[in-house]
């Protein structure tokens, strides 16, 4: 977590270089197109009232409603399959995951190559009949055992915030924040437009709201250093 809290002062280093960049320019502001975050010409990053208030609103509803279930993450899963999003129990997802370069849990809606193959397992591999195709909507990607339920709480916002439209869960913003330590290079860093980067913000920030509400969920109901562990080694918690 504190890796993520000093990536974000890197991110911040770099838009605001960005920014002067085109200040000098003459560029008055610049919005991020799948966001309503941008800067202003003091080289501040804003998000709008409404954007606040909305991410406010996620992250109570999300608690609250783990508060009553986090004991019981069957009644999780069930309200997620209620809500139009497919429940995938897939076997060797450990070896899926890995192959693929993706982390089990929450997947928003993708395409593509990878898409496709992904679509292959799931038809190989767990009990859905599923068409193969390059396009998927979204869904939870499980394996076949019980999973820890503060690893569910984690990706569990992640869907909520998905299904409210908070940005951050666009299918290039979601695969650069995949490769995020690899983006620590500030060589790499710098290939990334200035949209992308506020885009990448976005992604973080939920990350960040996610793991701020299992800490205080396991304050609550279990010890918080073995739940942020557990958190930490979510790809063989969640199979």
């Amino acid at each position: 977590m504190f890796k993520v809290i000093n990536f974000l002062k890197l991110i911040y280093s770099i838009v605001s270089q960005k920014y002067y960049m085109f200040k000098y320019r003459k560029y008055s502001s610049l919005k991020n197109k799948s966001s309503n975050v941008f800067l202003s010409q003091s080289g501040v990053v804003k998000l709008n009232a409404h954007d606040e208030q909305r991410a406010k609103n996620v992250y109570h509803k999300a608690k609250e409603f783990l508060k009553k279930h986090i004991k019981e993450p069957d009644n999780i899963l069930r309200y997620i399959e209620n809500h139009s999003t497919t429940i995938v129990r897939m076997k060797h997802i450990e070896k899926v995951c890995l192959l693929l370069n993706i982390a089990p849990g929450f997947l928003p809606k993708q395409k593509g190559f990878k898409t496709l193959c992904l679509s292959v397992m799931i038809r190989l591999f767990s009990d859905k009949n599923a068409e193969i195709s390059s396009e998927l909507p979204d869904m939870f990607l499980l394996g076949v055992n019980t999973p820890n339920v503060y690893i569910l709480a984690h990706q569990f916002y992640h869907w909520m915030a998905y299904k409210s439209s908070l940005p951050g869960y666009d299918e290039q913003t979601q695969r650069n924040f995949r490769n995020i330590w690899k983006l620590q290079k500030s060589e790499e860093i710098k290939k990334l437009s200035v949209s992308e980067i506020l885009s990448l913000k976005d992604a973080i920030a939920r990350d960040v709201d996610a793991l701020d509400m299992v800490r205080e969920l396991s304050i609550e109901f279990a010890g918080q250093k073995k739940c942020i562990d557990k958190i930490k080694t979510a790809g063989s918690s969640l199979v």
